[in-house]
């Protein structure tokens, strides 16, 4: 993606941030926004999503259709991904950065898309087959600390989806939870893993020793959810000997890249 463009992309995402944040204006962005084009589809033409196509549901971010979510994240993945690599995509809510790295570890490389919420699995399932992706496999679970059914709390706003354990309020729906190593032992190991999963992450990391040690172990995009989770995780990272960055457009994430 030319580098105009990507500052561009930036630029654009964080003046969205900001007005949202002033006095009224995510209300009435919201109004706005959930009001117009369900089930619609749209062609996406920037950004590291361009050429592919979105059917937009009111449930979802809006700015998904236009190719302008999280600027600064899709291009790193799409940077971190090489074809042939395999890409885990943990929370992958309807298949954003799914589709990304899918185009991105090309027709030799495979995908592991993770999606707790059931009905945003099937929307997720759907942009796939939108775009005749066929190195993806979608797995509708959710990364936990045991091999057990977990209760995930779903919530009008299904990017705050979270487990019971976590804490928070929504709808209970049972689900099947797997940990990160039982995954790693059924799947590909990954090149590059993407991980939100609302404050779940600082135990499902401290069940993937196997995934997060030896030489070859992925570099990670963690999403973090409050200070104290983000210490938390960091100082895996640093004990696993990863080298730990942040910088602009991942406030809330930890780039880890091992040593």
């Amino acid at each position: 993606m030319p580098a105009p463009e990507i500052g561009l992309l930036s630029q654009l995402w964080s003046m969205k941030g900001r007005l949202v944040r002033l006095p009224g204006a995510y209300q009435a962005y919201q109004v706005v926004t959930k009001r117009f084009g369900e089930g619609q589809v749209y062609p996406i033409r920037i950004g590291p999503m361009r050429g592919f196509k979105w059917r937009r549901y009111n449930s979802l971010p809006y700015w998904y259709h236009l190719g302008l979510w999280e600027p600064e994240v899709s291009r790193l993945i799409a940077s971190h991904l090489r074809p042939g690599d395999c890409f885990w995509d943990i929370g992958a809510n309807a298949g954003y950065h799914t589709l990304i790295g899918s185009r991105s570890v090309g027709p030799t490389g495979t995908v592991l898309a993770i999606e707790a919420d059931p009905n945003v699995a099937r929307m997720c399932r759907e942009e796939l087959e939108l775009n005749h992706v066929s190195n993806v496999e979608l797995v509708n679970l959710a990364v936990a600390d045991a091999d057990e059914p977990v209760t995930l709390l779903v919530r009008e706003n299904n990017l705050l989806n979270s487990l019971a354990s976590v804490g928070g309020e929504g709808t209970p729906v049972e689900v099947p939870g797997f940990r990160l190593d039982t995954l790693l032992a059924r799947h590909r190991r990954p090149h590059l893993i993407k991980m939100d999963i609302e404050g779940a992450e600082r135990t499902a990391l401290h069940h993937g020793e196997a995934l997060f040690s030896g030489p070859d172990r992925p570099r990670i995009l963690l999403s973090t959810h409050g200070e104290d989770i983000k210490d938390i995780c960091e100082r895996f990272l640093l004990d696993h000997d990863y080298v730990v960055e942040g910088g602009p457009g991942f406030e809330h994430m930890l780039v880890g890249i091992p040593r």
